[in-house]
């Protein structure tokens, strides 16, 4: 079951008491507002509160998380006309203190706090947030094509959705985007936001295994699954479907291995390694005992395995060196 709670998170403005929701059963899409405001808001007590409230901005970075991570929040208009319960659409939602209305902002002499001006590490922060939500909850980490700035986003602008959209896309989204909702917000570069949510993700080993799970499970529903670093409950999933696929093997392995009749030495296996690294990784990853990795290899790369047991038989020379 995924955590309820952002580690480190402050629970100072718990509303689930007051203002207790549904739980949904999965979050698929995540949406971002701003405050317009240059510090944490009251929200009404908790009666128009979002998920999770995030400080940026250096010097004052911090999280306060007011519902249980899946509970549905009320940050967001739900308009009898629209087709969806829009807080309710298996969506969390986060607040990020600072202004998408630069006018507003520089008004009350505070344009320091417009989002435009919001530093990396202001965008670090979010996407570390937005990271957990997308490892500990499986949220796509995908964007909508269109994120306008304030205020070109408010009202029935080209980037609002409709209700069966809305309810069809999975993924991190803006208030701008909701159906039956009128306000732009957040204005932020996304491009930014992706790059530094990705810092906090995104593994080139996790890659590797994740186009390893693809091509062995290729032919079961639900594959492939997204090769994308993130070792998320997808990415999980998919190892448990593979680690059982192996142990499938072993066990029709245990009826084969009479075939070979002259184990590898240990050098046999170094140079073997350097032969077949992809597989190597493979039969690590999975943990075999040593005898049935050597058959899996031979399965695998029968020409490159005779070519180390011909070796060791004193028949051929060292594999990869001149005679």
């Amino acid at each position: 079951m995924p955590a309820d709670w952002l580690p480190g998170a402050s629970l100072s403005r718990r509303y689930d008491g007051a203002y207790p929701g549904i739980t949904q059963d999965r979050i698929t899409k995540l949406v971002l507002h701003s405050t317009e405001t240059p510090v944490l808001p009251g929200y009404g007590g908790g009666a128009a509160a979002p998920t999770m409230t995030i400080n940026p901005w250096p010097g004052r970075q911090g999280v306060w998380q007011h519902f249980p991570a899946r509970m549905s929040a009320r940050a967001l208009l739900n308009p009898a006309a629209t087709s969806v319960s829009e807080n309710r659409d298996d969506v969390a939602q986060i607040e990020i203190i600072g202004y998408s209305d630069a006018k507003i902002a520089a008004k009350h002499g505070l344009s320091a706090f417009d989002l435009r001006n919001l530093p990396d590490e202001g965008y670090d922060y979010i996407g570390r947030v937005i990271a957990w939500y997308v490892t500990e909850h499986d949220v796509p980490l995908r964007w909508p094509s269109r994120w306008l700035d304030y205020p070109a986003s408010y009202g029935n602008s080209p980037a609002r959705m409709t209700g069966p959209e809305y309810d069809a896309y999975t993924g991190v989204l803006g208030h701008q985007h909701v159906s039956g909702n009128a306000h732009g917000d957040p204005t932020l570069d996304i491009a930014r936001l992706d790059a530094a949510t990705r810092r906090h993700i995104d593994d080139p080993d996790t890659a590797a295994l994740q186009r390893l799970y693809n091509e062995a499970l290729a032919n079961r529903p639900g594959y492939p699954i997204p090769v994308d670093g993130i070792d998320g409950p997808a990415t999980q999933r998919a190892k448990e479907a593979y680690m059982t696929t192996l142990d499938d093997i072993a066990g029709q392995l245990d009826r084969i291995e009479k075939a070979l009749e002259v184990p590898l030495s240990n050098e046999g296996r170094r140079i073997f390694g350097r032969l077949s690294i992809p597989i190597g990784r493979a039969v690590a990853s999975a943990g075999m005992a040593s005898r049935r990795s050597e058959v899996l290899l031979n399965l695998a790369h029968p020409k490159e395995t005779e070519l180390v047991r011909a070796w060791e038989r004193g028949e051929t020379p060292k594999p990869g060196q001149e005679a």
